[in-house]
This record gives structure tokens, C-alpha cells and sequence, in this order.
């Protein structure tokens, strides 16, 4: 590592880049922290999910991937469907998601969210 004086604004420019970008390489151990979460509280609905996207958002944050969600929209809906209890709901959402209608909430995450609160009630 170079001294302060020694760096410039080239630098700085890489090293905030390197640092909004997200380490996808670890997936395998982003896929396992994952699938530690799941709705197991007994709250309404709408606070399950919101608990839910807290405890993802930890774990991205834990793993040192925060953009994922931002990066890899799908990806992050597939992990939020499998988190989902009891299993009727996880695969009644699957069910629904596949339906053409219901294609813009595959990759949409706050209008996934959006549709996902009202079925969860």
C-alpha cells in the first residue's frame, strides 16, 4: 500500500469503483447464508416481508455484497421465493411468477415486493 501523498485521483476513482462493485464470485457461500433465511416469525403479512428483506439485506451486507440486489435482480427474487413458509405460499408465488402476466415481477424487486405483501396477508 502506497503513502497518502503517493496517490492519485486515478486511484480514488478505481478504488470507489472496486468498492461499488459487488464480489459475485462467492456465490456458493451467498447461496448457504441464504438459505438460513426464512419466514419462521408470527407476524402479519406485511412485517414478515419486511423482516425477511432486513435479514437478506444482513447477510448481503455480512458476505460484502450489498449491490447484489441492485446487480442481480433475479437472483435475489429466486433466493426471497425460497425463503418463503409455509410451503403452499412459496409455491403458489413460483406458481404465480411463472404466469406471463406476472413477468415484471420477476425482476423488479421493490414491485415484486410490492405484489408479494398483499398474497402474504
Amino acid at each position: 500500500m502506497r503513502p497518502e501523498s503517493e496517490l492519485t485521483e486515478e486511484d480514488s476513482m478505481r478504488y470507489f469503483v472496486e468498492a461499488k462493485t459487488s464480489d459475485n464470485s462467492r456465490s456458493l457461500t451467498l447461496k448457504k447464508a441464504m438459505r438460513k433465511s426464512q419466514m419462521t416469525q408470527e407476524y402479519d403479512g406485511k412485517s414478515l416481508v419486511d423482516c425477511l428483506i432486513r435479514a437478506f439485506m444482513n447477510v448481503l451486507d455480512e458476505q460484502d455484497m450489498e449491490n447484489f440486489d441492485e446487480e442481480e435482480p433475479k437472483l435475489y427474487i429466486q433466493y426471497f421465493v425460497n425463503a418463503l413458509r409455509p410451503r403452499a405460499l412459496k409455491d403458489t408465488v413460483r406458481a404465480e411468477l411463472k404466469r406471463q402476466a406476472n413477468q415484471r415481477y420477476r425482476a423488479d424487486i421493490p414491485e415484486f415486493v410490492a405484489w408479494l405483501k398483499p398474497q402474504v396477508v
